[in-house]
């Protein structure tokens, strides 16, 4: 083969451009983390002075293990590696990050997994093995790691990721419980499903199901007590109310098990009080989040895209952060979020797929809002609908676009300039984009008011459609 038919490939770009100073003194320590103990493989870069040993795992004697720490030489630095999931890890050591004297590495674990396989045909494991191997990916490989940056600058926002994150979780959580009521209510108290909204985690409807867990106590209240109930819970209209008593005097048991409709009782009051507990924790959540976020810097950057509104603006506000040398461009902002493909290449196969190993909470934070700039923005609804036409199902759509508003987003906040649609669209024009076409028939169509659906028809309606509380 002659030098000239060789076909040489750009490097892929880092996602930081942070130096990396390297001391062949520096101390090495690559730690292998359980629930009880830390295995530390403890080392100089050049190998020298290496020392195995074990920490228990709490914060006392993770003190005493810092105090032990030998003075750094002039010039040195210590260089610390993990496998994450590591909170607890990082909580700890991130004040040191501020000396400049420690820098830190959270893992994902198949590295050093994959580094001891390669010297370890066995597979033989043991945690100070896989303590080694950490350490060796740091001596040898740490200018191709990603570092882990404690900024005290951005507290507000490290704060603003963090609840947004648990309050994502706290909604989820709210689902499942939901589900789990819907399926027990189909089982042993089917009429409540006609009785009651979709969204059964709203207030008036757990309320509802702690007073009356079953048909039998429904039945056996009285009208003008149930009458009261939902003009308490702002429920106002007559004809809706009486149609609902009437409903509840002629239903009928779906079962006459009095075992199946004991559990059942017990089941829906337990899940209904956890639900109606969630929906407050929710609630505060959401106060917080917004007095963090009504202070926030790039307020107006975030509150200018389409479909961000008050959930998904302070979530791509802590996505994002505050400074902006986080990525070195969209590129490194589409990777790290798990937005951009990945292309696996062999011999004459190449496939393009979906990024599996990156931040789920941030990938969920783009691909969610992507999906509510469909209704909202006429390029994007455009967008979507070119991907749908040409053969996509709706979730890799929805990503596409998602990769879209992502370089849009990075420019915007990059340059701290709020997005105007306008000026996009005449960018799109001046570009000749294929989209012009699109745009202009959405454009052209009448707009057709949303009508909303009667609420008499709940009265028959059995809802079976699972509730999606999550971009509430």
């Amino acid at each position: 083969m002659t030098t000239s038919s060789i076909t040489t490939f750009p490097r892929k770009q880092p996602t930081t451009t942070t130096a990396l100073p390297a001391h062949p003194r520096d101390w090495i320590l690559g730690i292998d983390r359980s629930d009880t103990r830390l295995d530390v493989r403890q080392c100089r870069r050049d190998g020298s002075e290496a020392s195995d040993y074990q920490v228990a795992n709490t914060p006392e004697a993770l003190q005493q293990w810092l105090a032990s720490w030998p003075l750094l030489e002039s010039g040195t630095t210590r260089v610390i590696a993990f496998e994450q999931p590591c909170r607890q890890l990082l909580g700890f050591f991130h004040r040191h990050v501020l000396t400049g004297r420690v820098r830190l590495y959270a893992l994902n674990p198949s590295t050093p997994t994959a580094m001891r396989r390669a010297f370890t045909p066995s597979n033989d494991k043991t945690d100070l093995r896989d303590a080694t191997a950490i350490a060796d990916v740091l001596r040898h490989h740490e200018d191709k790691l990603i570092r882990w940056l404690h900024r005290p600058g951005d507290e507000a926002t490290r704060l603003l990721r963090r609840l947004t994150e648990d309050r994502r979780q706290a909604v989820d959580e709210r689902t499942a419980l939901t589900n789990a009521l819907i399926a027990v209510l189909k089982e042993a108290y089917p009429q409540a499903l006609k009785l009651l909204s979709a969204d059964l985690w709203r207030s008036m409807n757990t309320d509802f199901l702690k007073r009356w867990p079953t048909l039998k106590e429904l039945q056996a209240a009285k009208p003008d007590t149930i009458r009261k109930f939902y003009y308490a819970h702002g429920s106002n209209r007559a004809d809706l109310i009486t149609a609902r008593i009437a409903l509840i005097q002629a239903a009928e048991p779906i079962t006459h098990d009095d075992c199946l409709l004991s559990s059942a009782r017990r089941k829906v009051l337990r899940l209904a009080e956890q639900i109606a507990v969630l929906t407050r924790h929710i609630a505060d959540y959401e106060e917080e989040i917004a007095k963090l976020y009504a202070n926030h810097p790039d307020r107006a950057v975030y509150d200018s895209l389409p479909g961000a509104g008050p959930t998904f603006a302070p979530r791509l506000a802590g996505v994002m952060g505050q400074d902006r040398s986080t990525y070195a461009g969209a590129p490194a902002l589409q990777a790290r979020s798990g937005i951009a493909p990945i292309r696996r290449q062999s011999g004459k196969k190449s496939v393009t797929v979906r990024r599996i190993v990156c931040p789920q909470f941030e990938r969920q934070t783009f691909v969610e809002w992507a999906g509510e700039t469909i209704p909202r923005s006429l390029w994007a609804k455009a967008y979507y609908q070119s991907q749908i036409e040409a053969g996509k199902m709706h979730h890799s759509a929805v990503r596409a676009l998602a990769y879209k508003w992502q370089r849009i987003l990075y420019r915007c906040w990059k340059d701290k300039t709020e997005y105007d649609e306008a000026k996009y669209l005449a960018a799109l024009r001046r570009q000749g984009s294929p989209l012009i076409a699109r745009i202009e028939v959405l454009q052209a169509q009448p707009k057709t008011p949303k009508s909303k659906p009667a609420k008499a028809a709940r009265i028959t309606r059995v809802t079976s459609a699972q509730p999606n509380p999550k971009t509430m």
